[in-house]
């Protein structure tokens, strides 16, 4: 790879497909697989298209800055109050009726301090505002006042 005999290290054209094990692809603007002058691993390049998620907000228009991170255009909130599913992207389901579930839909940070969202596992699953008072529940995270007792909104 090198040029050089085996056991003895020496640099590497920029760009070399890495040894296997080696400067593993990583995230969106991590690792890219392949060695750079340095014997460093190389990044994905400069305004390389990129997504950012966080706290319920999808960035779009992000590009990579050639150091290993998606620096974020603007942003907009997950669509029908889901949560990221990772740094990269938003739910597109939260799964099943329960804790678990309701880790997938916005927190209340992200709807501006109104209501928390939880999960109510029909289908893929969909994020349900709170309820109020007297409405059936299964959990705390249901209720608007943050108390379900004897499957009842308090």
């Amino acid at each position: 790879m090198t040029g050089q005999a085996d056991g003895f290290c020496a640099n590497v054209t920029s760009g070399t497909p890495a040894p296997n094990g080696q400067c593993l692809v990583t995230t969106t603007c991590g690792n890219d697989g392949k060695c750079t002058n340095g014997a460093l691993c190389e990044q994905k390049a400069v305004n390389t298209a990129c997504s950012a998620c966080s706290n319920a907000k999808i960035a779009a228009a992000s590009a990579c800055d050639g150091a290993g991170t998606c620096k974020p255009g603007s942003s907009a909130p997950c669509a029908s109050h889901f949560a990221c599913a990772d740094a990269s992207s938003c739910a597109v389901g939260c799964g099943p009726n329960s804790a678990n579930g309701d880790l997938l839909c916005s927190p209340t940070s992200a709807n501006g301090g109104v209501g928390n969202y939880w999960c109510d596992g029909v289908g893929p699953g969909a994020c349900q505002p709170t309820q109020a008072k007297g409405l059936t529940c299964n959990r705390d995270a249901q209720c608007l006042n943050g108390s379900c007792i004897a499957n009842a909104c308090n």
